[in-house]
């Protein structure tokens, strides 16, 4: 019996003994019509393999223009309906219907061109408390090193955020500090509520600054902090203390 291996990448032994991590996209028309290569008797998503020193993204973009010739810009899986499908679930915090979740169900059945009924469903699909500590950025930037096999401090480190080297008591007593804290430009972020409550604290905290002068210390608890018990809050507290 013979074997044959169609190395339609021109990988190295290197490449093959060690492992090959591949981009691959799911492209959906407004059709719901799913785009497909076909190659040696089988049907592939677009894609290929991540070159030396490429960021998978990267790897996507380019491999989808070559195959395709449809050019992906790097804003636009924000515009994906899965994307907005999972922000429309993690954002949505009831509304004022009999159900507390009708416009929910409206938003999803327009956005899915669904039946009611399935929306419905979708609609019921709820998170653990921690879901979602990092921000979708962030994810994006981490995970090519995490699957290259980086331990999670590593992988953030290799994506630029300080994870486990948080300055020191000292690092923090000489850091310089600015006068006043800056607005948040308008459509930085995408939950315009967010924004809003952000950059009024920033408008009261620069008030107090101006009339009293800089605060000494500045404590912020997010609001699944909040939704903790005291003795929770305690523990959390104390497991920050020890590691800085």
């Amino acid at each position: 019996m013979k074997t044959i291996v169609h190395n339609h990448d021109n990988l190295t032994y290197k490449d093959i003994n060690d492992f090959t991590v591949r981009a691959r996209a799911l492209l959906i028309n407004d059709n719901n019509e799913i785009l497909m290569g076909y190659l040696d008797g089988t049907y592939q998503f677009p894609g290929g393999h991540v070159e030396e020193e490429e960021k998978l993204s990267e790897t996507l973009y380019r491999e989808v223009l070559e195959e395709t010739g449809i050019r992906i810009e790097k804003k636009e899986y924000e515009q994906q309906r899965i994307f907005k499908l999972w922000h429309l679930l993690y954002s949505f915090d009831g509304d004022d219907s009999p159900t507390g979740d009708e416009n929910l169900v409206e938003k999803i059945s327009i956005l899915c061109n669904l039946p009611k009924e399935y929306a419905r469903v979708l609609s019921a699909i709820t998170f653990q408390d921690d879901y979602a500590s990092l921000s979708h950025k962030a994810i994006r930037k981490i995970l090519p090193f995490l699957m290259e096999g980086n331990s999670y401090d590593q992988a953030c480190a290799y994506a630029g955020y300080n994870h486990s080297n948080s300055a020191t008591a000292e690092e923090r007593d000489t850091k310089a500090l600015l006068d006043t804290l800056t607005l948040i430009p308008k459509g930085e972020l995408r939950n315009p509520v967010v924004e809003k409550i952000l950059n009024q604290m920033v408008n009261v905290t620069n008030c107090i600054s101006e009339e009293y002068g800089k605060p000494d210390e500045i404590h912020i608890e997010m609001a699944r902090e909040l939704k903790q018990t005291s003795a929770q809050r305690e523990k959390f507290s104390q497991t920050i203390a020890d590691n800085t």
